[in-house]
């Protein structure tokens, strides 16, 4: 099952840590990371410093991602990045502005996704614009997005989905989710029950499987303040090992930590897992990232990546280790 914020699935597919860079535009992405790198060179802080810096602030940046924007791997996306740049220009003692006005950021609200996310998505989020008013930005900034999946097997196929989000605008009061468990080799449409700290909303289906799912809120937010969902997800399939033997979670809203975790039965833990991120790089290609295979240690697996723009992560599990490993390119 796949999502816009996250997603589950049952067979494989082929992913570092890092946001994504928009693909805006190579000069305008080089010249950012060439001004944080010029202001890094010159400052006395280190990557770690830094980070501590921006943490006390208000504005926490891990130092991996601080790299990755220097070196021009990735840049800030989200709106609530444009006062991590000013703090960032303040500590750095640059003139205001100075790298924010190359960092791309746009802080007015948008009405459809920006040009970095893939067709089948853009469609997608343009209908829901269209039809059901939701802007891209739904002024809800993703914390922590977390999916679990419990496998009991000979019954319906659950994974339970926690969501931490913080308003960035007044009245934020709707979330958007797309499932599509096609992707992953299951039939039919998802269902999305069990909620807690939200409430269905409308409902659309869409070609392919996928379906699209309004969440609205119990009322709407003041910026600032945090909404905790809880969700469950029902697809098609019965909770197997062998039916389903990968899961994960998607992300197609800029998040600052996407996980996802597996618990196996008692005396039913393959042997064998592991984890895989993919993200979208600056020139629109996905690339993927895939760690060594593993041998399962208790009941539980998983996979976290921090700072994901457009990507996802998953961990995928089998009794025979070569089945795991990456095919040679």
């Amino acid at each position: 099952m796949s999502g816009a914020e996250e997603s589950t699935g049952g067979h494989a597919a082929t992913g570092p840590e890092g946001n994504p860079a928009a693909a805006t535009g190579a000069s305008e992405e080089v010249d950012f990371a060439q001004v944080l790198r010029t202001a890094l060179q010159r400052s006395p802080l280190s990557l770690a410093s830094l980070s501590t810096a921006l943490s006390v602030q208000g504005s926490p940046v891990t130092p991996a991602t601080l790299s990755y924007w220097s070196q021009g791997r990735s840049r800030p996306q989200r709106r609530s990045s444009v006062a991590v740049v000013q703090n960032l220009e303040s500590l750095l003692e640059l003139e205001p502005g100075e790298l924010l006005s190359c960092s791309g950021l746009d802080v007015g609200t948008t009405s459809g996704p920006p040009p970095q996310i893939p067709d089948r998505y853009a469609a997608v989020l343009r209908r829901a614009h269209e039809e059901w008013g939701i802007p891209w930005d739904e002024g809800l900034s993703r914390r922590l997005v977390t999916a679990r999946y419990d496998v009991r097997p000979g019954q319906p196929l659950r994974c339970v989905y926690e969501v931490v989000a913080e308003a960035t605008i007044d009245g934020a009061s709707r979330y958007l989710l797309l499932l599509n468990p096609r992707l992953y080799g299951l039939d039919g449409p998802a269902v999305v029950e069990g909620l807690t700290g939200c409430r269905t909303g409308r409902v659309g289906y869409l070609p392919g499987g996928a379906s699209m799912h309004e969440l609205e809120l119990p009322r709407p937010l003041s910026a600032g303040e945090v909404a905790i969902l809880r969700f469950e997800v029902q697809t098609p399939g019965r909770s197997d090992l062998r039916e389903v033997t990968r899961f994960g979670a998607w992300s197609i809203h800029p998040t600052d930590l996407l996980a996802c975790a597996v618990r196996f039965p008692r005396g039913h833990r393959p042997r064998w897992y592991r984890r895989s991120i993919l993200r979208l790089e600056a020139d629109g290609e996905f690339v993927t990232q895939d760690g060594p295979v593993l041998p399962v240690r208790g009941r539980d697996i998983a996979a976290v990546a921090s700072d994901v723009g457009v990507g996802q992560v998953w961990v995928e599990w089998s009794d025979d280790r070569e089945s795991l490993r990456p095919s040679e390119q």
